[in-house]
């Protein structure tokens, strides 16, 4: 499954996200993928850590509680290393490296995530 991701104010950040929603997916996540295009992310409902294990790229990561609210923010984190338990995200954005800088993504901030097909 696909979705969009926005901001509060409608702006699509990203196109093409994948959704882990199974077991395989999770595990899988990006793992081995050696590029990430622009508007490309990986979404992990259900979770509040997140590893970089057989990562092959930076990525970025975006923390979100229930409501969409950014709770915490981790730029251009490195393969083979682990990110920090977020107590209060209950899902993890994976985006490629500079998203995050891009589209100046900070704590606080509502992301809104919607299947193509449904408006903002």
């Amino acid at each position: 499954m696909s979705v969009v991701v926005a901001d509060s104010a409608g702006r699509v950040l990203l196109d093409s996200v994948q959704v882990a929603n199974s077991h395989w997916l999770k595990f899988r996540g990006l793992m081995l993928k050696s590029e990430l295009g622009a508007g490309e992310g990986m979404l992990f409902p259900g979770t509040n850590a997140i590893h970089c294990f057989f990562m092959r790229i930076p990525i970025d990561l975006v923390f979100m509680d229930s409501e969409g609210v950014v709770v915490r923010v981790i730029e251009s984190i490195k393969p083979w290393r682990i990110a920090p338990i977020v107590k209060n995200a209950v899902q993890v954005l994976e985006c490629k490296s500079g998203t995050v800088r891009s589209f100046n993504i900070k704590k606080g901030n509502q992301l809104v995530v919607s299947t193509a097909d449904q408006p903002f």
